[in-house]
C-alpha cells in the first residue's frame, strides 16, 4: 500500500489552503474510484478526497466556477450533510476534500440487504437523508444556488447510524453513466419538461427522489430502474407504484401513504418539502441512531471492513510519517 502511495501527488503547503493534505488509496475495491482516502495534516485526520474531472481545470472559468460552488458547499455545516473542506488546485488536476464518513452508501447497503431493511431502520434513514437535503436547499437558495438531486448513491450512512448526503456538486460534471443512474430518481415533470442535469429548483424535487430511495430501502428492489433508458423513462412517467408492503412484510398503512405520497406523479400532491416529509416520517419511526447502526452492522458489509482496515492502515502510516519528521528535526537541530 505504501507503494501505492507513493506514486499519487503530494500537495505542498504553499498550494494547498487545507494545510499539508496527502492521498492515499482508492476508498473503491477496484481502484478505479475517483475518490481517495486522504490525510489532513494540519488537523490529523481522514478525509476523502475527490478527484474532479479533467473539465474543470481546462480554463481559469472552469476552476472559478468550481471554487465558488465549493464556497457554497462550505457555507453551512448540518449533521446530515457530508462537509465540504476545500478544493486544492494541482497543475492540470483539481481536488476536493470532503469529511470521511466510515460508512457505506444506500446503495451498497441496499445491494447486501436484498428483502429491504426493517420499516423502522429505512425510515429513519430517510428521515436524516430528508434533513440534510432540505438544509441544503436553503442553504442554496440564499445564495441562488441549486443543491444536488439525491439518489441512493448520494445518501451516506455511517457507522454510527447517521445519515447523510453527498452536497458537493458541479452542474454539467457528470458523466453520461452518472446520469442514467441518477435518472430514476428524477420527477416525471422533471424529465417532461426536458430539464434532467440543469438548475430545476423545486422542492418537491426532493421528495420525490427521497420517496424513490425509500421505497427501495424498504422493498429491496429497484423501482423504476429497467434494462433501457427509454425503458426507465416509460415506466417513470406511466408505470404503476406498488404500495411498499405489497412486497415486504411489516410495513404499516401509515408508513405506505408517506411513500406513496411522496411519489405522486402530480407535485402539488406531494409534501411541500423535505423537511415536512420528514416530519410526517417521525411519526412512524421510532428507531433511534443506535438501532440503524446495530442493523447496518449485521450486514457485515465487505467494503465497511475494507475502508475500516484501510483507514487503520493511513492512521499507522502517517503517525510513522509524523515520528520520522519530527526526529528528523530534532537531529538537525
Amino acid at each position: 500500500m505504501t507503494a501505492i502511495a507513493s506514486r499519487l501527488p503530494r500537495f505542498s503547503r504553499r498550494s494547498d489552503r487545507l494545510g499539508l493534505l496527502r492521498l492515499h488509496e482508492p476508498l473503491d475495491a477496484e481502484g478505479a474510484s475517483s475518490v481517495h482516502l486522504g490525510w489532513l495534516a494540519r488537523a490529523g485526520r481522514l478525509v476523502a478526497v475527490k478527484r474532479l474531472h479533467p473539465i474543470h481545470v481546462a480554463d481559469e472559468l472552469g476552476i472559478a466556477r468550481v471554487r465558488e460552488h465549493a464556497r457554497l458547499a462550505m457555507g453551512f455545516d448540518h449533521p446530515n450533510v457530508v462537509a465540504t473542506l476545500g478544493v486544492v488546485r494541482r497543475p492540470d488536476e483539481l481536488f476536493a476534500a470532503m469529511e470521511y464518513v466510515a460508512g457505506a452508501s444506500l446503495s451498497e447497503i441496499g445491494a447486501a440487504a436484498p428483502g429491504g431493511l426493517e420499516p423502522c431502520v429505512a425510515a429513519a434513514i430517510a428521515v436524516g437523508a430528508l434533513r440534510g437535503v432540505h438544509a441544503s436547499r436553503e442553504a442554496r437558495m440564499l445564495s441562488s444556488g441549486v443543491p444536488r438531486g439525491i439518489s441512493s448513491a448520494s445518501v451516506l450512512v455511517g457507522e454510527d447510524g447517521r445519515a447523510r448526503v453527498l452536497d458537493f456538486a458541479v452542474p454539467g460534471s457528470r458523466t453520461a453513466s452518472e446520469v442514467v443512474d441518477d435518472l430514476p430518481y428524477a420527477p416525471p415533470e422533471q424529465l417532461v419538461r426536458g430539464t434532467l442535469g440543469t438548475r430545476y429548483a423545486d422542492p418537491r424535487r426532493d421528495v420525490y427522489g427521497a420517496s424513490v430511495v425509500l421505497w427501495e430501502t424498504l422493498t429491496g428492489r429497484a423501482l423504476f430502474l429497467e434494462s433501457t433508458v427509454a425503458g426507465t423513462l416509460r415506466k417513470i412517467l406511466e408505470g404503476a407504484v406498488p404500495a411498499p408492503s405489497s412486497l415486504a412484510p411489516g410495513i404499516g398503512s401509515e408508513l405506505d401513504a408517506v411513500v406513496l405520497r411522496g411519489l405522486a406523479r402530480d407535485p402539488h400532491a406531494r409534501f411541500a418539502s423535505a423537511d415536512a416529509m420528514a416530519w410526517e416520517l417521525e411519526k412512524s419511526s421510532r428507531a433511534s441512531a443506535g438501532d440503524v447502526s446495530r442493523a447496518i452492522a449485521r450486514l457485515d458489509l465487505p467494503c465497511i471492513r475494507r475502508r475500516r482496515a484501510l483507514a487503520e492502515v493511513v492512521r499507522r502510516r502517517e503517525v510513522n510519517t509524523l515520528h520520522f519528521e519530527c526526529t528528523r528535526s530534532a537531529t538537525k537541530e
